[in-house]
């Protein structure tokens, strides 16, 4: 299991289909992957909020993966219960202002897969494997999905050796 390293996975995997001119500017607002009316508590700040800042973990999402896994107040912990995690993480009130405050946060990853599948049509995992996995000769690999069936970027890859 690669655990939360399947993120960085998941980071080449974009920083590829940027290259390739498939993945849209990374200045987009995250927002306009979302029909107007169906994310919560929307704010001039959730506006700002554009896919660099979920890059980069610097969203200003109100998230706290800092507490144990076991502590019930821990974001991931939270998501983890709900059937759509990509929801519930664009869902959080903002606690700061996108792009100021470093905050590790696995469901902004999770947005960047569902995006990625918005934006270009294609599954992260179907295009990860057409132009990472085979140039790489990697063949041996499980991505689990979520309960709501997205690729599950934050953690769910498996490769072996």
């Amino acid at each position: 299991t690669m655990q939360s390293v399947t993120k960085s996975i998941v980071s080449a995997v974009i920083g590829i289909a940027i290259d390739r001119g498939d993945f849209p500017a990374l200045d987009t607002p995250v927002l306009s992957f979302f029909e107007p009316g169906t994310v919560a508590n929307v704010d001039d700040r959730k506006r700002r909020m554009t896919l660099r800042h979920l890059l980069t973990m610097s969203t200003g999402l109100d998230w706290d993966e800092d507490v144990p896994y076991t502590d019930p107040t821990n974001s991931f912990a939270i998501m983890a219960v709900t059937p759509d995690w990509v929801q519930f993480t664009i869902d959080r009130a903002m606690a700061q202002e996108p792009g100021e405050v470093f905050q590790y946060n696995s469901g902004a990853t999770l947005i960047l897969g569902h995006v990625f599948r918005l934006a270009t049509g294609i599954d992260l995992e179907e295009y990860a494997v057409k132009n990472l996995f085979e140039p790489l000769g990697i063949n041996d690999y499980e991505w689990k999905r979520t309960p709501f069936g997205h690729v599950d970027t934050q953690e769910g890859l498996y490769i072996a050796a």
